[in-house]
């Protein structure tokens, strides 16, 4: 089972938080069956905006040659099919996506190529966010990753993370307007000192944050911040890192 992180929003305009989902490669691992899914049901009331969050999603032990369509479907089913119902009755769904588009030999991790049927098959499980700040997107050949924006789009999911080509400054964040609430999504990879400005990948600067919070402060209802830790496998980011970096945010706002 894939854990998930819900929750409902239903706060008065001009009282905004920051809810702060901590997601590293080490969630990949998580099977537990989750009691969050348990309650699900019946903690949802109408005239709330219900939001889910995935730990990160990413292909595995896929064929590395071409495969036809329900191939990849059934894969994708097979490792979060019994998610789809739930995820289905959630007003907002948040995934953070390790994949890239690729031709085959199709590849694991940290790449995770798989073709454009592996994306068109997720979008069936009703996620509406994808984040694509993480080590990933780092990796990939631009065209992959325009491909791969530009499919997630077809499918209905909005891109969370990414500038266009040509835009690298200033805060990526997409605003979300659902049932009177503004929500603003913001994905990023930290730290970021080695990879600023590649492929117009979304880091967190703490002067960049509060100015941009200043000027959205009256009109956000809720922030959802998604970091990717980088490296955080191998030990590299610390738990004082991570400490440092929500003080950072709560303090900008």
């Amino acid at each position: 089972m894939v854990k998930v992180a819900s929750l409902r929003l239903y706060m008065p305009r001009l009282q905004s938080i920051l809810i702060l989902f901590t997601l590293t490669l080490s969630s990949l691992k998580g099977q537990e069956v989750p009691k969050s899914l348990e309650s699900t049901y019946s903690s949802m009331q109408n005239g709330y905006v219900r939001c889910m969050v995935l730990p990160a999603i990413h292909p595995t032990n896929v064929s590395k040659t071409s495969q036809p369509f329900s191939y990849w479907y059934n894969k994708v089913d097979q490792q979060y099919g019994s998610l789809r119902a739930t995820l289905q009755t959630a007003d907002i769904v948040i995934a953070p996506i390790l994949a890239t588009v690729s031709p085959p030999p199709f590849s694991g991790g940290p790449l995770y190529g798989v073709p454009e049927e592996w994306f068109m098959s997720i979008s069936s499980l009703g996620i509406t966010h994808a984040c694509l700040s993480n080590a990933t997107t780092l990796r990939a050949k631009l065209s992959s990753i325009t491909s791969r924006t530009s499919i997630l789009k077809q499918e209905g999911i909005v891109p969370v993370g990414l500038f266009d080509v040509h835009e690298q400054e200033g805060v990526h964040c997409v605003i979300q307007e659902m049932k009177g609430l503004r929500i603003a999504i913001f994905s990023f990879v930290y730290p970021f000192d080695d990879y600023n400005g590649q492929f117009g990948m979304s880091g967190f600067e703490a002067d960049r944050f509060a100015a941009f919070y200043a000027e959205h402060a009256d009109s956000i209802d809720c922030w959802i911040a998604i970091p990717y830790w980088k490296n955080a496998q191998y030990g590299v980011v610390s738990n004082a890192d991570q400490i440092a970096l929500l003080k950072s945010l709560s303090k900008a706002g």
